[in-house]
């Protein structure tokens, strides 16, 4: 019988991080690509409604006497105590890769703000910082099923939504992961499979497809930028000023490393292709605790993006912004590219 295992060449687009123990992207660790790809799972598994569990609480176990064995949907495939991942990833020929030539290692935004206290102010620059170089160029990568019945192109198919629509990796909210995959993989296995899977599962706080957004603008001519990675940064500080009459609620969308950390819940690309910038993002109901109804904070982004830059799409899962205007959810997953 066939091995039932695919071979993909990942390429870099902007440059990737995988992490290591010094914070630094030394080689491209297989545990950060698995991260990935479970998290873009669990989303999509949640946007059809299906059974996915809140990682960080460790919840599922397998039983077998325990309804559906004790595993929700996604750790069926990915794995839980007592349960084995449904197939492995093989990174091959990782020499390929190397680090970035003449990386920025401290970015500025070209925008200040002046902050006082005790009589004196003084103006600051949103700086940030990294300890080293990305990778860039490719790598080959090698899926093997390891269970007979599983398909191992439902990974296939969500290694490729990923590379068309998010990033790949960490740091995605600095710019970092966007990546093409060759040979193209066809995501419609992946669909199906989330098709027998769906079900009336709401998710209001964590990630999820249908309170997820999808973007892509031009960022004017940055060919003659000395620095075209700044724009990145710009939108970044851009973004965060939308929210500045409340803290709380800017902490809660763009994330905050000061007093109870919280990640972003916006990412965005560094420029490529000339002067391209991706974002996605998520902004689920819980956001109402704030004061703020989830669609008035998309309306926000959305009126920055299309006011500021040329929005080339925006996708937005029953919405009268989606480019595409879907109200099923499998209709919205296919217009991602399946068929």
């Amino acid at each position: 019988m066939a091995v039932n295992s695919l071979n993909i060449t990942l390429e870099t687009v902007t440059p990737i991080w995988t992490g290591g123990a010094e914070g630094k992207a030394d080689r491209l660790h297989t545990t950060g690509i698995m991260g990935s790809l479970r998290w873009w799972y669990e989303a999509l598994v949640r946007g059809v409604g299906g059974n996915g569990c809140d990682p960080t609480q460790h919840a599922c176990m397998y039983k077998d006497e325990l309804p559906d064995q004790g595993l929700c949907d996604v750790c069926r495939v990915f794995g839980a105590t007592g349960w084995s991942r449904r197939f492995r990833l093989m990174v091959e020929n990782e020499d390929q890769l190397q680090p970035e030539k003449s990386p920025n290692l401290k970015i500025s935004a070209a925008r200040s703000y002046v902050r006082g206290k005790g009589g004196v102010t003084k103006t600051i620059t949103p700086t940030w910082y990294f300890k080293g170089p990305a990778l860039r160029d490719k790598v080959d990568i090698r899926l093997i099923a390891t269970e007979q019945k599983f398909q191992i192109q439902i990974i296939g198919g969500l290694m490729q939504f990923i590379a068309d629509w998010a990033s790949i990796g960490a740091k995605p909210q600095m710019g970092f992961g966007v990546v093409e995959i060759t040979p193209r993989q066809d995501v419609n296995s992946l669909i199906e499979h989330l098709q027998s899977i769906a079900g009336t599962n709401k998710e209001k706080k964590l990630p999820a497809l249908d309170n997820m957004f999808f973007a892509s603008i031009s960022a004017g001519n940055l060919a003659t930028s000395r620095n075209p990675v700044q724009e990145t940064f710009n939108l970044k500080y851009d973004l965060r000023c939308l929210f500045a009459t409340d803290p709380n609620l800017r902490h809660f969308v763009m994330g905050t490393v000061k007093g109870e950390r919280r990640g972003a819940k916006i990412m965005m690309s560094r420029p490529y292709s000339g002067n391209t910038i991706r974002l996605w993002g998520w902004i689920p109901e819980e956001v109402s605790r704030f004061g703020a109804a989830r669609v008035q904070v998309l309306d926000r982004i959305y009126k920055h993006l299309s006011t500021h830059y040329a929005l080339t799409y925006w996708r937005e899962f029953d919405s009268p912004r989606d480019t595409n205007r879907c109200n099923d959810i499998f209709q919205f997953l296919q217009s991602f590219g399946g068929k």
